[in-house]
C-alpha cells in the first residue's frame, strides 16, 4: 500500500457529504431510540459505564454522547457526532480505496459513501451507527494495511481501533472474524504476520475484558428469545439487506425493485470478478467483511431465535461500498457495470434528495406535540401518554413534566425501573384519573386492542375539547367529569 497526495475530488465529495448532512440535521424531532440514547447520555458516569439503563449496546456510544452534551442538547447538537463520524468515513473508505486498487476506486467509493441514503439517515441519528461505521472503516484500513506492510504502527492502530469498536457495537467482532477468515485463507501471509496479529488482538481482547459478562447476558437473552423482537429472516433476506444498506427506507414503494436490481446485479459482477483474483489479493477481506456477518447472523437465527436486524449491519457498509466501487472501477471492456455503477449511483442521488423532501414516519413530530402541550397546560392538568413511542422522546425534551406513561397490557420497550430512572413513571389503566384537564399523546399506528379499547371509552364518555392532529401523532385535551 503505497503513499498518496491528497485527491482534490475526493475533497470536493467530503464537501458533497457535508451538504447533505448538516444542513437539515436538527430538522427532524428525536424518536424513541434517538430520545433513550440523549437520557442515558445525562446519566452519571458510573450509570453509563454500568448499562444501568439495560441498553441491549455496549455503553461506547452512549459514553461518546455523555461527554459531549455538555456542548448542546438540541436535535443538531446531539446528531453532531454520528454526522461527523460519518464524513470521517467517507474520508476512511476513500483512503482504503486508493490503496485497494487506485484512484478510481476511492472517487467512487466516496462517492458512494457521500450520497448513499443509508449513510445519511444514520449520519442524522442520535446513535451508534455514525460512530460504528467510521470505527469498521478504522479498523478494515488498519488491518489491511498491517497485513500488505506488516507496519507496527498500523496493527497498533488496529487494536486500539477493534477494542474501541468493540465498546460501540458488538458486530464489530463480525468484521474482525471476517478478516481472520481471510488470514486463515492465506496462509503464506499468516505466517509472516501471525504474531504481530496475536499481538493486536490481545491488545483488544484485554480492552474488552470488562465488558464481556455484559456481552454474554445479552447475547444469552436474545438467542433465548427473551429480548429479541425481530422476524424470522428468510434465506433470501441477505440480498434485500444489501439494497437496504444502501438505501435504507428512503425510496419509494415503485421505486425499490429497481434499486434492489442495481444493487444485487453490480454485486454479482463484483463476484465475477472476485472469482478471477487470487486469495491474497485485498479485494477478498473486503468481500468477506460484507458476507460473514449477514451470513452467520441468519444462521444464528435459524438456529436460535432471530436476531437478524438491518441496520446492525451498518458495520459491513464501508466493506460494501468499496466492492462495488471495486467492481466499476475494475471492469473489463464491454461489461455493463459501469453503466450498472452509474445508474446505481444515480438513483442514490435521487434518494438523498428524496430524503430530505418528504417526511420520515419514523420520526414524526414529536418535540412539536410536546410543546403544544407545554404551551397549553394549566398547573393542575394530567399529561398522559398512550405509547412510550411518544413518552420517552416527551421525556427528554420535558423531563419534569412529562406525566406518566399509560400501561394497559402493551409490551413496553423499556422495563418501569429504566422510565424511573429518567424521570418518568408508568401508570395501570386502573390509576387513571376520572375528572380534570387530561393530555394524552396517541401515535395511532401503535394503537394496539386494549389502546383502542380504553380511547373509544374516554370519547364515548368525554369527547375531547381539542385535537392536534399530524397523522402520525396526536394530542388530545380532555375534561374529564367524572365517570
Amino acid at each position: 500500500m503505497m503513499r498518496h497526495r491528497v485527491d482534490g475530488v475526493v475533497v470536493v465529495l467530503l464537501l458533497l457529504a457535508t451538504a447533505v448532512r448538516f444542513p437539515t440535521l436538527g430538522a427532524r424531532s428525536l424518536w424513541f431510540d434517538e430520545a433513550l440514547s440523549g437520557l442515558i447520555a445525562r446519566l452519571s458516569t458510573t450509570q453509563v459505564l454500568s448499562n444501568a439503563a439495560g441498553s441491549s449496546h455496549p455503553p461506547g456510544y452512549y459514553f461518546v454522547l455523555h461527554l459531549w452534551r455538555p456542548l448542546g442538547e438540541s436535535e443538531f447538537a446531539l446528531r453532531f457526532p454520528s454526522a461527523w463520524c460519518s464524513l470521517a468515513a467517507v474520508a476512511l473508505v476513500a483512503r482504503l480505496g486508493r490503496d485497494l486498487s487506485g484512484q478510481r476506486t476511492a472517487r467512487l467509493a466516496a462517492l458512494g459513501m457521500a450520497l448513499s441514503p443509508f449513510q445519511i439517515y444514520y449520519a442524522q441519528e442520535t446513535r451508534m451507527y455514525g460512530l460504528t461505521i467510521a470505527l469498521s472503516a478504522g479498523v478494515l484500513w488498519a488491518f489491511l494495511r498491517g497485513a500488505c506492510e506488516n507496519n507496527r504502527k498500523a496493527w497498533c492502530a488496529y487494536g486500539v481501533l477493534t477494542g474501541l469498536g468493540l465498546y460501540v457495537h458488538y458486530y464489530i467482532a463480525l468484521a474482525v472474524l471476517a478478516l481472520h477468515l481471510w488470514l486463515f485463507l492465506d496462509r503464506g501471509r499468516a505466517r509472516r504476520v501471525g504474531v504481530s496479529v496475536a499481538v493486536a488482538d490481545s491488545l483488544a481482547a484485554v480492552a474488552f475484558l470488562p465488558q464481556v459478562t455484559q456481552l454474554l447476558t445479552e447475547a444469552g437473552e436474545s438467542l433465548r428469545g427473551l429480548t429479541s423482537w425481530q422476524p424470522r429472516p428468510t434465506l433470501l433476506s441477505p440480498l434485500t439487506t444489501l439494497y437496504y444498506l444502501l438505501f435504507g427506507h428512503v425510496l419509494p414503494l415503485g421505486w425499490v425493485g429497481i434499486g434492489l436490481f442495481l444493487t444485487l446485479a453490480v454485486t454479482a459482477l463484483a463476484g465475477l470478478a472476485l472469482a478471477r483474483q487470487d486469495r491474497g489479493a485485498v479485494v477478498w477481506p473486503i468481500t468477506l467483511v460484507v458476507i460473514v456477518p449477514l451470513l452467520l447472523i441468519l444462521a444464528l437465527s435459524f438456529i436460535a431465535h432471530s436476531i437478524y436486524l438491518e441496520r446492525s449491519f451498518a458495520v459491513a457498509t464501508p466493506a460494501l461500498m468499496l466492492l462495488l466501487a471495486w467492481a466499476v472501477a475494475n471492469a473489463p471492456r464491454r461489461s455493463p457495470a459501469p453503466y450498472l455503477g452509474a445508474a446505481l449511483a444515480a438513483l442514490m442521488a435521487v434518494g438523498a434528495v428524496l430524503y430530505h423532501l418528504r417526511p420520515d414516519p419514523a420520526k414524526p413530530p414529536l418535540h412539536e406535540a410536546v410543546e403544544v402541550v407545554a404551551e397549553g397546560a394549566e398547573t393542575e392538568d394530567i399529561r398522559l401518554h398512550l405509547q412510550d413511542a411518544s413518552y420517552l422522546p416527551a421525556l427528554y425534551y420535558e423531563s419534569e413534566r412529562a406525566g406518566a406513561l399509560v400501561d394497559v397490557g402493551q409490551r413496553l420497550w423499556l422495563a418501569p425501573e429504566v422510565y424511573t430512572l429518567f424521570g418518568g413513571r408508568v401508570v395501570t389503566a386502573a390509576t387513571l384519573p376520572t375528572s380534570g384537564r387530561v393530555w394524552l399523546t396517541v401515535m395511532p399506528g401503535y394503537v394496539g386492542p386494549a389502546q383502542a379499547e380504553l380511547l373509544a371509552r374516554w370519547d364515548a364518555a368525554h369527547a375531547p375539547l381539542e385535537t392536534w392532529d399530524w397523522e402520525t401523532v396526536q394530542t388530545r385535551l380532555y375534561a374529564l367529569e367524572g365517570e
